[in-house]
Parts: structure tokens; C-alpha cells; sequence
């Protein structure tokens, strides 16, 4: 455990080489997002939205900026002289991001609380009937996208390991093109290829999977993030091997 601990600390003070300017993002977040429904009279886009956003894209780049730091002056170099062994070097840096997604997703709350309280003491939002879906809000706006980071961590951590900064911003980049070129080719030829009944089944099983979404959002959130802790745990055995297998 202390060498989990060591390696959590090394790669928080590489998070935080370039000063705490950072915690400057996440104490601006609900404060605006307690003061802008003050003065615009309720929930808005930069509540709704712009916010979370910005909370989100941050603590994202705060995940990885320790591989950021070790392509900075071969610092990765270190890590064949620090006492700690390379599998827990994977495992203390997995538990870094999970440690700061926990600060991320308090932030998040925070938003989303402040802002309906914001709109509240402004009459934008009353405290019986609209407050109830206060629930649900949190976890769309909370919860979900801190699943999607873990799921963005899991996807590009192993890359991280694996190859160099520049060629993984490549191949992150292709990839989005392929999904982007995927999605428009399916949505283009997929009614041109597959049988009206089968376009029909297709709908409709779409369909049903958004309606239970909606009926049960809980259920729905718990089914993604046991999804996301699946791809978690096979992105640190994945980059586990990676590491153990490279030239430091």
C-alpha cells in the first residue's frame, strides 16, 4: 500500500507541476453556476451546460496530464529509478484517476445543487414540482459524464502507455473520423441494404431500449457503469502489460 501511496503522490505533484491554478476551474464552477440563475432568472445553457462542460474537459486533461509530463524532457525516464515496481506504477496511477473522478463528480453535484438553488431564490424553479426531477438532473448531469470520462480514461490510458504522446493524439484523431465516416455511411446505406422488416425490428428494438432508459434512468445509469468499470478493469491489465513489456 505505501507503494500505491508514493506513486499516487508523484503523480498528483505531476498533475500539479504547473502550479494549483487548476482548483481555480473547479471552485469557478459553482460559483457561476450558483450566480448566473440569479441574474438570468433560472437554469440556462451556461448552467445546463457550459459548465459542466467546462468541469468535465478539465478533469479529463487532469487524468492524463501525468503521461503529458512524462513526454516533457524524458521524465518518463524516472520511472525506472523511483522504488516502485512497474506493476504498481500502473496500479497507483489507475487509482490516481479514480481519486480525482471522485473530485470531478463532487464538482459536478455541486453544479448541478447550486444551480437549482440559484434558480430558486430566483423563482426560475419552485421548490415543489420541478425540485423533484432534481434527482434525476444529477445524474444526467453528474454522474453520466463522470462515467464518460472513466470510459475516455480506459480507452486512452493503455494508448498512453503503449505509444507516444503525438501518434496517440493521431490515432484518437482517425478514430473519431472512422466513427463519424461509420455512423453517416450505416445511417445512409443501412436503408438501402437491410429489408423494410428488418429496418422495422431495428427501430423498434432501439426504440425499447430507450424507453426502459427512460422508465428506469437508475437502472440505466448502473448498467453503464458497470460497463465502464469492465472496460476500467481491462484497460489497467492492458496497460499493466504495456508497461511491464517497454523500454524506460
Amino acid at each position: 500500500m505505501r507503494r500505491l501511496a508514493a506513486q499516487m503522490r508523484l503523480d498528483t505533484m505531476r498533475a500539479f507541476s504547473q502550479g494549483g491554478a487548476v482548483w481555480f476551474f473547479f471552485i469557478l464552477a459553482p460559483t457561476l453556476a450558483f450566480i448566473v440563475p440569479l441574474v438570468t432568472g433560472g437554469i440556462n445553457g451556461v448552467t445546463g451546460g457550459g459548465l459542466p462542460g467546462m468541469v468535465s474537459g478539465v478533469g479529463f486533461m487532469l487524468t492524463i496530464y501525468p503521461f503529458l509530463y512524462e513526454e516533457q524532457g524524458e521524465h518518463r525516464r524516472i520511472n525506472g529509478l523511483i522504488p516502485i515496481g512497474r506493476a504498481r506504477q500502473v496500479a497507483g496511477r489507475y487509482l490516481f484517476v479514480l481519486a480525482w473522478l471522485l473530485v470531478i463528480l463532487l464538482d459536478l453535484v455541486a453544479v448541478r445543487v447550486l444551480a437549482w438553488g440559484g434558480a430558486m431564490l430566483s423563482g426560475g424553479v419552485e421548490a415543489s414540482g420541478d425540485l423533484g426531477s432534481l434527482g434525476w438532473d444529477i445524474i444526467s448531469g453528474a454522474v453520466m459524464p463522470t462515467l464518460v470520462i472513466l470510459l475516455m480514461d480506459a480507452l486512452v490510458i493503455p494508448l498512453l502507455y503503449r505509444y507516444p504522446l503525438t501518434k496517440v493524439w493521431q490515432i484518437i484523431g482517425i478514430a473519431i473520423v472512422c466513427c463519424i465516416a461509420g455512423g453517416a455511411l450505416i445511417a445512409w446505406g443501412a436503408p438501402k441494404l437491410l429489408p423494410a422488416s428488418a429496418m422495422d425490428a431495428l427501430t423498434k428494438a432501439m426504440g425499447a431500449i430507450a424507453d426502459a432508459a427512460d422508465a428506469s434512468p437508475l437502472g440505466a445509469t448502473l448498467v453503464f457503469a458497470l460497463v465502464c468499470a469492465a472496460a476500467y478493469e481491462l484497460s489497467f491489465l492492458l496497460s499493466r502489460r504495456f508497461n511491464l513489456a517497454r523500454n524506460l
